[in-house]
C-alpha cells in the first residue's frame, strides 16, 4: 500500500517526461490497479496539451498496452500531436516516435481519422528508416481504422516486398490479415 500510495504522489505532481518514465515503470512491474490508471490517465490528460510528439506517443502507447482506452485523454493526445504536425515549420517525427503513435491509436482503436492520415506523409519520408516488422505492425495498425488509409497500403507495397523474407511468419500473418482487412489486393505481395 506504501509503494502504491508513493506512486499516486509522484503521478499527482510529475511533469510529462516523469509521467513517461513512471508509465514505464509501471508497465515493468504490472503492479498498478484500474484506479491507479485512471488517476495516471487523468492526469496525463491534464498535461497533453503541453506535450512533446514523443511525450504523447510514450503515453498513449503506456495507454494502449494496458488497454485502458481513456478517449479523452487520447483525444487530447491526438489534438496535441496534430497541433505539433500543423505547426510552421512541422515537429520532426521520428521513427519510433511514427511507430509508436500509429502502434498505440491502433491498439487502443482510438481513431482520429485526421491524425492518422496526417501521420502518413511523416511516415513516407522516413520509410527507409523502419525496419519492416515495423512497416508491417504499422499496417496492421492501420487495417484496424473503420476507413483504411490507401496511401499507406501503397506506401507498404513499394517499400516492404524485398524484405518480406526478414519477417517471420506471425508478422507475414498479420500483414496478410491487414491487406485483407483494408481489402487491398496486391500480386507482388
Amino acid at each position: 500500500a506504501t509503494a502504491s500510495r508513493g506512486g499516486a504522489a509522484e503521478v499527482a505532481i510529475a511533469d510529462a517526461a516523469s509521467l513517461g518514465k513512471l508509465a514505464q515503470k509501471a508497465l515493468t512491474e504490472g503492479s498498478w490497479t484500474e484506479d491507479q490508471w485512471q488517476s495516471f490517465a487523468a492526469r496525463a490528460a491534464e498535461l497533453a496539451p503541453d506535450m512533446s510528439i514523443p511525450e504523447a506517443g510514450k503515453l498513449a502507447a503506456a495507454f494502449s498496452t494496458v488497454r485502458l482506452v481513456d478517449f479523452d485523454l487520447f483525444t487530447r493526445l491526438s489534438a496535441r500531436t496534430l497541433a505539433h504536425l500543423r505547426a510552421d515549420p512541422p515537429a520532426e517525427l521520428t521513427p519510433l516516435d511514427l511507430r509508436r503513435l500509429a502502434l498505440a491509436f491502433g491498439r487502443a482503436r482510438a481513431f482520429d481519422s485526421e491524425l492518422m492520415e496526417a501521420l502518413v506523409p511523416a511516415i513516407a519520408a522516413r520509410a527507409g528508416d523502419f525496419r519492416p516488422r515495423d512497416l508491417a505492425r504499422i499496417a496492421d495498425a492501420y487495417a484496424r481504422m473503420p476507413v483504411p488509409s490507401p496511401e499507406l497500403f501503397a506506401l507498404v507495397v513499394d517499400v516492404l516486398p524485398p524484405y518480406l523474407f526478414d519477417l517471420e511468419p506471425a508478422e507475414i500473418a498479420r500483414l496478410c490479415r491487414a491487406f485483407g482487412e483494408a481489402a487491398v489486393y496486391n500480386e507482388e505481395l
